[in-house]
């Protein structure tokens, strides 16, 4: 990036900082309030009643099971890869599995921990060229008629696949995912996730799939039919979220992707805020970086509901994500004055406490209304996956709430700064 690139994009910056500033100060708080909360539930009934509505009976056992290749790319992965294959290898099927590892160019001794075991087929690149590459050398290598792409430091449970393959009953079905659950969660970053990736991976999923929108195959565990990822180009090797894209690409291309509730694969996951905010980055840099690839979906009449609802509302809450954050940040500075003066006194002022409901904002009731949805998700998300809610849950979901989607808000604020800034990309 030239000087000149890098001054008109800190310009641009500086433009959307000034817009966000002129927006807090010509419209009363209420109303920016108002409108992030209305997109919100209006977002979150409609998954409501896509899920009610659009439920239906799991699929039927094929009668004759198709022939299955798993493909797991690794680089440097020798804390986890033994587990991995350990993992694969005990998954049930009714024909054997073709597992293949694609090591790509580690230098920690994954290739030679995965050489040694018995019954796999490990390929080495040479060259380090990236997950996507990866997986493309292991996917041109398979046999499978469906081929499923598993991180190495991801652990499925053994029935995993005879729970997924069902779901290509249907001959435009290109994809199906799957419950994504943190593995052994620790410390309040962890349990934090727990709780996020129920929601996300199960309620939000499930009725995505049933709305015919689900638009990313997670990087863990998706399976694939393996000559429909060859006949659109399989993996773009240099996209930041192949996982996004490739979903993507198969909705573009007509085809649909499904979602298991009934089965897991449980994955690591960030232990510090440093690994967490650098994958988030990148998470919500791909998804800018894919909207403007995809940018003709956007209410385009041939990709149905998804195009001219689902994918525009996505952009939405997240651009209001950004502005609620910011909002959050500049009354906080605008107001560093009066929490001065407020530390400084001796005794606590008197707070009045309204009496009435009537004398409560309006703007209160939403605000409840929004914690009480969220909460169905997460009840919803353990009922879905047949779970149960625990005591030890109860803190983390508060924390959740109340917490963690302002940890979430930071980071999207973050990503679209770096993104107008032309950052490098960080795995």
């Amino acid at each position: 990036m030239d000087t000149l690139e890098k001054a008109a994009r800190i310009l641009v910056l500086l433009i959307a900082l000034a817009a966000l500033y002129m927006l807090f100060n010509s419209i009363s708080y209420y109303w920016i309030f108002m409108a992030i909360t209305v997109v919100l539930l209006y977002s979150g009934t409609l998954f409501i009643i896509a899920y009610n509505e659009n439920r239906k009976p799991a699929p039927a056992k094929p009668e004759e099971w198709p022939s299955l290749s798993v493909v797991i790319p690794s680089y440097n992965s020798s804390a986890f890869i033994s587990k991995t294959l350990d993992a694969v290898k005990a998954i049930k099927y009714p024909k054997p599995l073709e597992i293949i590892v694609v090591d790509d160019a580690s230098t920690d001794g994954s290739y030679d921990i995965a050489k040694k075991v018995q019954g796999i087929k490990v390929i080495r690149r040479e060259r380090n060229g990236g997950k996507a590459g990866a997986l493309n050398v292991g996917i041109k290598a398979a046999n499978g008629e469906i081929v499923a792409c598993i991180d190495s430091d991801t652990f499925p449970k053994p029935e995993v696949f005879m729970e997924m393959v069902p779901h290509f009953a249907e001959k435009k079905t290109a994809a199906v995912t799957t419950v994504i659950m943190v593995n052994e969660p620790t410390g309040i970053l962890g349990y934090l996730q727990e709780i996020e990736y129920y929601v996300a991976f199960v309620f939000f999923q499930k009725s995505l799939s049933l709305l015919g929108s689900l638009m990313t195959t997670p990087g863990p565990l998706s399976i694939y039919r393996r000559q429909v990822l060859l006949d659109v180009g399989g993996f773009d090797e240099d996209n930041i979220t192949e996982d996004m894209e490739i979903a993507l690409r198969l909705k573009d291309n007509g085809y649909d992707i499904e979602c298991c509730t009934t089965a897991a694969a449980y994955t690591e996951v960030p232990k510090t805020i440093s690994h967490w905010l650098r994958q988030r980055t990148r998470w919500y840099r791909g998804k800018v970086v894919n909207g403007i690839k995809y940018a003709h979906i956007f209410f385009s009449p041939r990709h149905g509901g998804f195009g001219s609802v689902i994918y525009p509302l996505t952009f939405v809450a997240e651009f209001l994500t950004v502005v609620s954050f910011s909002l959050v940040v500049y009354l906080t500075f605008s107001n560093l004055s009066g929490i001065a003066a407020w530390l400084a006194v001796k005794e606590l002022p008197t707070i009045a406490i309204p009496t009435s409901l009537m004398a409560v904002q309006s703007s209160w009731y939403f605000l409840a209304l929004t914690l009480i949805l969220w909460l169905y998700f997460i009840k919803m998300s353990f009922d879905i996956y047949a779970s149960k809610i625990r005591w030890r849950h109860l803190p983390f979901i508060a924390a959740f709430l109340l917490f963690y989607s302002f940890l979430i808000s930071s980071a999207y604020f973050i990503s679209y700064a770096k993104e107008i800034l032309g950052s490098k990309y960080k795995w």
